[in-house]
């Protein structure tokens, strides 16, 4: 599978200024492809109150957003992974994404590379090239610059490099693995007497908008498949070219996969009348006012 990349050019003061005073603000605060399913649409005017919602409940929750990563990049379109207390990941290249779950061992691994991080604005060097983006639990902001590490942030710096590399491989493989078994479920779930239907409100919940998202005020709507199991939870779920573009697509499809992941649903019926799986589009719309 290849994934197109937008050339898009880019200025520094368009792509880093934004996250410097972001960061150096919250720091000084020390604070189309068709399938059988339902096709269904949130909007998130309320998004500010599921946002508070979420950071009262973050610590205590095993889906809270425990690493965030933006990577900015020199001529083409962001790079974004959010990983959740358990594990799950999700990870977005341009308008594409996917979400899988972490091994123990890696979780294990990552916990104890940032427990000891706390917030820190690197700029020496930092361009649009070299600037990564970070919020930890806590929360924590960090603002780097990958290609010249300090005492203080290389072992982090290096733990975030082996976590792209493996979300690279994960995001071909994964989403090429999806669209095939659609294809081979497609004449079951025809047979289907009832496709799963999504809880708007779980969706709209778990919409959690990162502080770029929110300073740049990013928006679009964003078509995410997955695919939900008898219990009415999405078992797999990724983004394939949503029409979405520009420094925005990346954060974007990975709210969207996060929402998705943690909504609740009514599985599909089989024609007895017993709780099947299935493939399901859900639309989701983001700050889009719709």
């Amino acid at each position: 599978m290849r994934v197109e990349m937008l050339m898009i050019p880019t200025n520094l003061h368009i792509l880093t200024a934004p996250l410097c005073v972001l960061f150096l603000m919250v720091t000084a605060s020390a604070v189309e492809r068709p399938l059988s399913g339902g096709l269904f649409s949130v909007r998130t005017d309320s998004a500010e109150r599921s946002i508070a919602r979420l950071t009262q409940n973050a610590s205590a929750s095993k889906d809270s957003v425990i690493l965030d990563v933006t990577w900015l990049a020199c001529g083409d379109t962001l790079e974004s992974m959010l990983m959740m207390a358990d594990g799950t990941t999700i990870y977005a290249v341009g308008n594409s994404g996917v979400a899988f779950r972490l091994g123990e061992s890696m979780l294990e691994q990552v916990e104890r590379v940032t427990a000891p991080m706390r917030s820190v604005t690197d700029t020496v060097g930092l361009d649009s090239c070299t600037t990564i983006g970070v919020v930890l639990a806590g929360p924590r902001y960090l603002l780097l610059n990958r290609r010249q590490p300090t005492e203080e942030t290389r072992d982090f710096l290096n733990e975030v490099a082996t976590l792209r590399k493996y979300c690279r491989r994960r995001f071909e493989r994964d989403i090429d693995r999806s669209l095939a078994h659609i294809e081979k479920r497609s004449e079951v779930e025809a047979e289907l007497a009832t496709t799963p239907k999504v809880d708007l409100y779980t969706l709209e919940y778990s919409l959690y908008l990162s502080p770029i998202i929110r300073t740049w005020r990013c928006r679009g709507r964003v078509r995410v498949t997955a695919q939900i199991d008898a219990r009415g939870s999405a078992r797999r779920a990724f983004v394939d070219a949503a029409p979405v573009d520009g420094k925005c697509a990346a954060l974007l499809v990975s709210t969207a996969l996060r929402g998705v992941l943690l909504s609740t649903f009514a599985p599909a019926e089989n024609a007895d009348g017993t709780a099947g799986s299935a493939w399901v589009n859900v639309d989701v719309d983001l700050g889009t006012g719709r």
